[in-house]
Protein backbone atom coordinates (compact mmCIF):
# COMPACT_ATOMS: atom_id res chain seq x y z
CA UNK A 1 0.00 0.00 0.00
CA UNK A 2 1.37 3.30 -0.68
CA UNK A 3 1.67 6.25 1.96
CA UNK A 4 -0.55 9.18 0.69
CA UNK A 5 -1.10 12.40 1.72
CA UNK A 6 -4.19 11.34 3.69
CA UNK A 7 -2.82 8.15 5.56
CA UNK A 8 0.15 10.40 6.69
CA UNK A 9 -2.09 13.13 7.93
CA UNK A 10 -4.35 10.59 10.00
CA UNK A 11 -1.03 9.55 11.66
CA UNK A 12 0.30 13.06 12.49
CA UNK A 13 -3.17 13.90 13.81
CA UNK A 14 -2.90 10.50 16.33
CA UNK A 15 0.55 11.04 17.20
CA UNK A 16 -0.35 14.66 18.27
CA UNK A 17 -3.34 13.23 20.45
CA UNK A 18 -0.95 10.61 21.99
CA UNK A 19 -2.97 7.67 20.62
CA UNK A 20 -4.75 5.85 18.48
CA UNK A 21 -7.60 7.82 18.32
CA UNK A 22 -9.88 6.02 20.65
CA UNK A 23 -10.16 8.09 23.60
CA UNK A 24 -10.14 11.96 21.52
CA UNK A 25 -11.78 14.14 23.85
CA UNK A 26 -12.28 11.63 26.78
CA UNK A 27 -9.41 12.93 28.56
CA UNK A 28 -9.91 14.35 32.22
CA UNK A 29 -7.94 17.34 32.23
CA UNK A 30 -10.62 18.92 28.99
CA UNK A 31 -12.94 22.05 29.65
CA UNK A 32 -16.31 20.40 29.18
CA UNK A 33 -14.88 17.38 31.74
CA UNK A 34 -13.97 20.09 34.10
CA UNK A 35 -17.37 21.68 33.88
CA UNK A 36 -19.35 18.56 34.19
CA UNK A 37 -17.61 17.80 37.27
CA UNK A 38 -18.10 21.06 38.64
CA UNK A 39 -22.09 20.69 37.91
CA UNK A 40 -22.09 17.08 39.76
CA UNK A 41 -20.40 18.46 42.85
CA UNK A 42 -22.91 21.64 43.11
CA UNK A 43 -26.11 19.08 42.37
CA UNK A 44 -24.73 16.56 45.21
CA UNK A 45 -24.15 19.53 47.96
CA UNK A 46 -28.09 21.15 47.03
CA UNK A 47 -29.29 17.68 46.91
CA UNK A 48 -27.29 17.32 50.78
CA UNK A 49 -28.34 20.94 51.77
CA UNK A 50 -32.34 19.98 50.66
CA UNK A 51 -31.67 16.80 53.21
CA UNK A 52 -30.63 18.66 56.06
CA UNK A 53 -33.23 21.56 55.74
CA UNK A 54 -36.25 18.91 55.16
CA UNK A 55 -35.01 17.37 58.09
CA UNK A 56 -35.01 20.26 60.32
CA UNK A 57 -38.44 21.33 59.35
CA UNK A 58 -39.43 17.72 60.03
CA UNK A 59 -38.23 18.33 63.62
CA UNK A 60 -39.73 21.57 64.14
CA UNK A 61 -42.80 20.23 63.15
CA UNK A 62 -43.07 17.48 65.53
CA UNK A 63 -41.55 20.05 68.47
CA UNK A 64 -44.83 21.54 67.34
CA UNK A 65 -47.43 18.74 67.27
CA UNK A 66 -45.76 17.90 71.03
CA UNK A 67 -45.98 21.66 72.34
CA UNK A 68 -49.69 21.28 70.98
CA UNK A 69 -50.76 18.16 72.40
CA UNK A 70 -49.31 19.29 75.72
CA UNK A 71 -51.25 22.56 75.75
CA UNK A 72 -54.32 20.65 75.15
CA UNK A 73 -53.98 18.32 77.98
CA UNK A 74 -53.19 20.74 80.30
CA UNK A 75 -56.33 22.70 78.89
CA UNK A 76 -58.26 19.24 79.95
CA UNK A 77 -56.64 19.34 83.31
CA UNK A 78 -57.63 22.28 84.25
CA UNK A 79 -61.21 21.98 82.95
CA UNK A 80 -61.60 19.20 84.79
CA UNK A 81 -60.28 20.30 88.49
CA UNK A 82 -62.42 23.13 88.08
CA UNK A 83 -65.13 21.12 87.40
CA UNK A 84 -64.16 19.45 90.75
CA UNK A 85 -65.14 22.51 92.57
CA UNK A 86 -68.35 22.93 91.28
CA UNK A 87 -71.31 23.33 93.49
CA UNK A 88 -72.79 20.98 91.31
CA UNK A 89 -72.92 17.29 91.80
CA UNK A 90 -73.00 16.34 88.28
CA UNK A 91 -70.51 19.19 87.40
CA UNK A 92 -68.01 17.44 90.11
CA UNK A 93 -68.68 14.15 88.48
CA UNK A 94 -68.00 15.40 84.94
CA UNK A 95 -65.04 16.20 86.33
CA UNK A 96 -64.18 12.66 87.35
CA UNK A 97 -64.35 11.29 84.35
CA UNK A 98 -62.55 13.52 82.55
CA UNK A 99 -59.49 13.19 84.66
CA UNK A 100 -60.20 9.60 84.15
CA UNK A 101 -59.85 9.91 80.15
CA UNK A 102 -57.05 12.52 80.60
CA UNK A 103 -55.12 9.38 82.66
CA UNK A 104 -56.29 6.82 80.37
CA UNK A 105 -54.99 8.95 77.12
CA UNK A 106 -51.52 10.13 78.69
CA UNK A 107 -49.51 7.43 80.82
CA UNK A 108 -47.20 9.78 82.01
CA UNK A 109 -49.48 12.14 84.27
CA UNK A 110 -51.69 9.05 85.66
CA UNK A 111 -49.82 9.86 88.91
CA UNK A 112 -50.42 12.96 89.06
CA UNK A 113 -54.25 12.57 88.44
CA UNK A 114 -54.72 9.81 90.96
CA UNK A 115 -52.89 12.16 93.06
CA UNK A 116 -55.49 15.19 92.82
CA UNK A 117 -58.72 12.26 93.06
CA UNK A 118 -56.78 11.39 96.56
CA UNK A 119 -56.32 15.00 97.44
CA UNK A 120 -60.25 15.68 96.71
CA UNK A 121 -62.07 12.95 98.32
CA UNK A 122 -59.81 13.37 101.48
CA UNK A 123 -61.15 16.96 101.70
CA UNK A 124 -63.60 18.28 104.09
CA UNK A 125 -66.82 18.39 102.84
CA UNK A 126 -68.72 21.14 104.60
CA UNK A 127 -72.50 20.53 104.34
CA UNK A 128 -74.98 23.45 102.70
CA UNK A 129 -76.56 25.33 105.09
CA UNK A 130 -79.65 25.99 103.72
CA UNK A 131 -80.58 22.36 103.93
CA UNK A 132 -81.81 20.62 107.05
CA UNK A 133 -78.89 18.14 108.91
CA UNK A 134 -81.57 15.64 109.65
CA UNK A 135 -83.58 13.97 107.29
CA UNK A 136 -86.42 12.12 107.76
CA UNK A 137 -86.16 8.21 105.89
CA UNK A 138 -89.22 7.67 103.94
CA UNK A 139 -90.47 4.90 101.81
CA UNK A 140 -90.21 1.45 102.69
CA UNK A 141 -89.56 0.20 106.69
CA UNK A 142 -88.69 -3.25 105.99
CA UNK A 143 -86.21 -4.75 103.22
CA UNK A 144 -88.05 -6.38 99.89
CA UNK A 145 -88.10 -10.01 100.18
CA UNK A 146 -89.02 -12.08 97.57
CA UNK A 147 -91.83 -13.69 96.83
CA UNK A 148 -91.81 -17.64 97.98
CA UNK A 149 -93.06 -18.30 94.06
CA UNK A 150 -90.63 -15.95 92.68
CA UNK A 151 -87.71 -17.40 94.43
CA UNK A 152 -88.13 -21.21 93.70
CA UNK A 153 -87.66 -20.23 89.84
CA UNK A 154 -84.37 -18.53 90.56
CA UNK A 155 -83.23 -21.15 91.78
Amino acid sequence: MAAGPDNRRARADQHRDGGDGADQGAGPDTAQDRLDTIHTRLAVGAGIGALITLALALRRQQATEHDATERRLTELYVKAVDQLGSDNAAVRHGGFYALERVAQDNPAHRQTIVEVICAYLRAPYPLPTDTPTTHKLTGLRTPLRLSKARARTEQ
